[in-house]
């Protein structure tokens, strides 16, 4: 019945956020509470890292550069469209020395990441530069609003397929 094919969606986007925050937590321990050095064989940072070059790219964002100087060759986790923190390993320079942004364009050793601001800090051109890949809710994000817009759906074309494919009987016969 209708009402069980809601029910039945309802209860995978329990899932979903169920996953979301599964995901988060294992993230935030994983990048607040393990060495460099085991980060770097996960795949999840680059560092030390050089950066080749730095140019404004579209949306008047700067892009930046960088090869990965260790762990040359090594696999990776980075993919372009993943949310990036660009940070200094060093005592001195606090939390707030790290640059949100998002992979362009990735390789074995260099990668281009387009920066959430228009200008480069200062900071990045310190050495001991680093990249870690950060926890990204966006394609979460999508999923949910995917859910809830099938969830939703009443008397169109997305109603009439979530009732073919989740209602089943045989109305799926007849439609194909």
């Amino acid at each position: 019945s209708m009402n069980s094919v809601i029910s039945e969606l309802q209860e995978v986007k329990k899932l979903l956020i169920l996953e979301k925050n599964e995901d988060f937590s294992e993230y935030s321990q994983k990048k607040f509470q393990t060495p460099l050095k085991e980060r770097q064989e996960d795949g999840i940072t680059w560092y030390p890292l050089e950066v080749l070059r730095s140019y404004i790219g579209t949306g008047e964002r700067m892009v930046i550069e960088v090869e990965r100087l260790a762990w040359k060759g090594e696999a990776h986790l980075f993919q372009p469209g993943k949310a990036v923190s660009l940070f200094i390993n060093s005592s001195q320079f606090k939390r707030e020395h790290s640059s949100r942004g998002v992979v362009n364009y990735v390789s074995e050793d260099i990668m281009s990441i387009t920066l959430n601001h228009d200008d480069i800090p200062d900071w990045m051109y310190e050495g001991k530069l680093g990249v870690d890949l950060i926890f990204d809710e966006v394609s979460y994000k999508i999923m949910e609003k995917a859910l809830d817009a099938v969830i939703s759906a009443e008397n169109n074309r997305l109603a009439h397929l979530r009732n073919i494919l989740l209602g089943g009987g045989a109305s799926i016969s007849e439609e194909f």
